[in-house]
Order: C-alpha cells, then structure tokens, then sequence
C-alpha cells in the first residue's frame, strides 16, 4: 500500500442498491477550492455510474443509477455526501480513490474514503489498491450483460490507443454526437487518474482524452492520445457504450486495439 493513496473502505455486503454516506477524510482542514474540486470528482464518478460504466453483477448497465447530494463539512477536514444507487458495483468507488490521489497537485491530501450504508450496521472492508496481480478484482468488472461481443487486438509499445464501436446500420452524425456527449465522463476520469493504478500513482501519470469521431461508414472511432492507465478502464467504456443505446441493438462490435 502506498503511503500516500487514500484508505478505501466500503460496505461488507455490497449491495448495488441502497443509500450511503460517503466520508472523505484529509489530512487537514478543507479550503473552498478544495470542496469544490471533490465535489466535482464525486459528482462526475456519479455521472459515470448512471451512464453504465459500472453496474452490478445482475444489472444490465442501462439500469444503473447513482445520484449524489450536495456537499458539507462533518469536520473542517471530513467532507460528506448523501449518496442513492440502483444496480451499481461498488468497487466504482474505487476509481474515486485515484482521483482523490491525484489532489495531491493541488495542495490537498484525502487519507481516508469510506462509504457505509444507511440500511445495514456499520462496519466494512478496506480495499487493497489495485495491482498488477489484483487490478481485475479491484476495478468494476466488464458486465456480461452487454449485448455486443468484444475483441481485444494484440498491444504494441503506443501510449496512443483506441476503440472502434461497430454499428448495425451506417453510422449517422447524431450516432457520433451522442456517443460523444456520453462518453465525455469517461474521458475526464481517465484524465483525472482514476485509472492509473497499478500502473503509477494518479500524481505521476498523466492519460490524455483524444475525441469520439467517425471512422467509417460502419464505425465509430474512440481515440485516447496518451494511455496510462489499468486496461480494466476498458471494461468501464465498453459498460457505458451499452447503456447508451439501451432500446435497440445499436453495436454489432466493440473492438479495443
């Protein structure tokens, strides 16, 4: 564990629906910038969740819900949030953890994340941060609800990478636009370092977003200029590019190159 990634503790029984109190903890006390620059990382993780990215075993990811309540102060360094989910996996907060890593830049130190339920006893599990033998058990899973196949092409030594989205029918422009405008979280927690583990701490790496365009006829291109990041980040975008179109069989192929 290193010294300077926060505390992770969830719920024992981790049940994707229910309502929470979500803890952030900092070494000291808590400036208005640095409110707002958490409330902004919680809020985008929440956007990510009601957009797919990371639902619970038996959800398909059209389903799942997250919504989050408005900041305040417990302490001067203890920020707290109401949270309600519907069909999440809670290893997603997982991904708040290397992001709050990553306000280390900005003069602020999160040690502890914890999230307890409001419906059971208190009490929970510290998660181990991901590594390189348990970063598929810490990240949220690919679900196998997804109603597309998957391949991954071999990798080479490019920091650039992509994903081609392969329609049904010919690709129309507000196909592009609206991948665009719901995958947009995605890129910004890639950003943000919420994937960098195990691969360098959020700090140290830095992922740079590339954009959603047409590839051809067929397909969509989603482009990453710079990936440092768990490939687990993969599974995240493949969940959300099914929540998208959630009433038609829109995708005939995600391929991840």
């Amino acid at each position: 564990m290193n010294p300077d990634t926060p505390l992770l503790r969830l719920p024992s029984e981790g049940l994707g629906s229910d309502s929470w109190t979500l803890r952030l903890e900092a070494a000291g006390s808590l400036t208005e910038a640095a409110i707002g620059r958490i409330g902004h990382m919680v809020h985008l993780l929440a956007k990510v969740a009601s957009h797919g990215g990371f639902p619970a075993a038996r959800c398909a990811p059209p389903s799942a819900r997250m919504e989050i309540g408005p900041a305040h102060l417990e302490a001067r360094n203890i920020l707290v949030f109401d949270v309600d989910g519907s069909g999440c996996d809670l290893r997603g907060f997982e991904l708040l953890r290397g992001m709050a890593e990553r306000l280390v830049r900005n003069d602020v130190r999160i040690e502890a994340i914890a999230l307890e339920s409001k419906s059971m006893a208190q009490g929970g599990r510290l998660q181990l941060e991901p590594t390189d033998d348990t970063e598929y058990e810490a990240y949220p899973a690919l679900s196998g609800l997804i109603r597309f196949p998957l391949a991954r092409e071999p990798l080479d030594d490019t920091k650039s990478r992509r994903a081609l989205v392969d329609l049904v029918t010919p690709v129309r422009k507000n196909e592009v636009d609206r991948l665009d405008e719901w995958l947009r979280p995605w890129f910004q927690l890639l950003e943000a370092g919420a994937f960098a583990l195990p691969v360098g701490l959020p700090s140290e790496t830095e992922s740079i977003a590339g954009a959603t365009t047409l590839f051809d006829e067929q397909a969509i291109e989603v482009s990453i200029n710079r990936f440092q990041a768990s490939e687990c980040a993969w599974n995240v975008l493949a969940n959300m590019i099914d929540a998208c179109w959630p009433d038609a069989r829109w995708v005939s192929q995600l391929t991840i190159e």
